[in-house]
């Protein structure tokens, strides 16, 4: 009541003298929505009555809608919508994606736990003081504009199947995208290191990376694949079946470090693309702090690597779309522009 009152400069417990008659007039107006000569059909006295009875009737019917908007809430299941919202998330079923939207919305819930909330009753200024946040702990722009992605998605599905449920981060304000800087891509002698020093300590990822080096493989692809004894392989990988061929040197390389396991679809099971890149950083990381190589490669510069040095071989752009899995050679094109290499 105060704050709607308020709201058009009136006094909540104020004498009929104490108001003034053009505020009345047009507070009431504005309260009714009606455009009656009202100073004409009612005593001082009574506009003041029928004012305040307006309001009082308006405060009900916030009332009642707010408790209407919290037993639809309550009627959400978060952890079911949850897994709804993973499970459509991502067009190619990719579980990296999935993995970095739960990531994101367990975020989110943490951060509003800590303020005695859910995220079924957090606000927009809730929203931005978890932006501010994620800043102030550090993260980069890019980071942060990651951090945010799946939460504010989630709550684009709820928004869309619970009319009580609006997108708070809708209007946040982000940190601007970084450019990513010029990928650097590991040479011949850069890879021929990596693989040697990582196989003094950990044979079995040495064996992963040879491979991504020699097939291009993204290395969520691993997990899932089948070796048969032919040298043929099947795999899924950003949601899209993946065929092709082991030749005779990866056969035995694979036999050497997970055993003969031909015809296994669990062959690689253990190597999943979480693993294999948190380990892969660790080596690349101390390998540059000790000058081995320049820069502290990823598993996806391996792939680049590939793609470079499998198109100077033979130019041929629809053969390495292939390999490299790709929904086009439009995609390829793209992706070989992006690494700086004449396609011409």
């Amino acid at each position: 009541m105060n704050r709607i009152i308020g709201t058009y400069g009136l006094p909540v417990h104020g004498q009929p003298d104490e108001i003034k008659w053009d505020d009345l007039i047009n507070t009431a107006k504005q309260t009714a929505h009606i455009e009656n000569n009202l100073d004409t059909l009612l005593t001082h006295e009574q506009l003041i009555q029928f004012v305040r009875f307006i309001q009082q009737q308006t405060i009900v019917q916030r009332s009642a809608n707010q408790l209407s908007e919290e037993m639809d809430r309550a009627a959400i299941d978060v952890a079911a919508e949850l897994e709804r919202f993973i499970g459509q998330c991502s067009r190619t079923n990719s579980l990296a994606t999935q993995l970095n939207y739960r990531n994101s919305i367990k975020r989110f819930q943490d951060y509003t736990a800590m303020a005695g909330k859910d995220i079924l009753h957090a606000k927009t200024i809730d929203a931005d003081n978890y932006v501010a946040y994620l800043n102030g702990n550090g993260l980069s722009p890019n980071s942060i504009r990651a951090a945010v992605a799946g939460i504010r998605c989630f709550y684009t599905y709820l928004s869309r199947h619970y009319d009580c449920m609006k997108n708070v981060f809708t209007g946040v304000k982000l940190p601007r995208k970084v450019n990513a800087k010029l990928t650097v891509i590991p040479d011949a002698t850069e890879r021929k290191a990596i693989i040697e020093y990582v196989r003094e300590r950990n044979p079995k990822l040495a064996c992963v990376v040879e491979l991504i080096s020699r097939k291009g493989f993204r290395c969520g692809a691993f997990e899932r694949m089948t070796v048969y004894r032919s040298g043929r392989f099947s795999t899924v990988t950003k949601g899209k079946q993946f065929t092709g061929r082991f030749d005779e040197y990866e056969m035995r390389l694979i036999h050497e470090n997970f055993g003969n396991a031909t015809g296994n679809s669990a062959v690689f099971a253990e190597m999943t693309a979480g693993r294999i890149k948190s380990l892969f950083k660790h080596f690349t990381v101390s390998m540059r702090d000790l000058g081995l190589i320049r820069e502290s490669y990823s598993l996806h510069d391996l792939r680049h690597y590939f793609a470079t040095t499998e198109y100077g071989r033979n130019k041929d752009i629809c053969a390495l779309s292939h390999k490299l899995n790709h929904s086009g050679i439009a995609v390829t094109g793209a992706y070989l522009t992006t690494l700086k290499h004449d396609f011409d």
